[in-house]
């Protein structure tokens, strides 16, 4: 266990928020190479990698960010099912596309800009299913059972 501020932070919540940034910022890189692939329209939309490295670390921090806003990370006395935290992931999800879409339509992406938060937003889903999937069994199977 970690302690912060006189708190517990259990070390499968840095693994699930590490988790949840890696696979944010991959969403961002194969959102882009994508649009890239399919848009060949001469609209200058650059989406090589150099050029989305910042970007996607960006998304991912602020994925993470919305993330433990809507308490996907906290560990407390109550147990909260596999399906309300899939809920607040894709709440989450929701509002960081919108915002990310407010920010990269201004940046200059125009038309591609719907596309690609289209993209990003599926991948992050899937992501975002995938790592609370893959804890709950994993938090299933090392739980300590009572004897019966």
């Amino acid at each position: 266990m970690l302690k912060v501020f006189q708190h517990h932070i259990r070390l499968s919540a840095l693994a699930e928020w590490f988790a949840d940034g890696l696979l944010c910022f991959l969403a961002v890189l194969m959102a882009a190479n994508g649009s890239a692939a399919s848009q060949h329209d001469g609209m200058g939309f650059d989406a090589t990698l150099h050029t989305m490295l910042l970007p996607a670390a960006a998304f991912a921090l602020f994925m993470s960010m919305l993330y433990a806003l809507v308490g996907l990370y906290r560990q407390g006395a109550e147990v909260v099912s596999v399906g309300s935290r899939l809920i607040r992931a894709l709440a989450a999800i929701v509002i960081g596309c919108s915002i990310a879409y407010a920010a990269i339509k201004t940046d200059g992406m125009g038309s591609h800009a719907l596309d690609f938060i289209f993209h990003a937003g599926l991948y992050t889903v899937l992501g975002a299913v995938c790592v609370r999937l893959l804890f709950r069994v994993i938090h299933r199977s090392t739980s300590v059972r009572p004897a019966s």
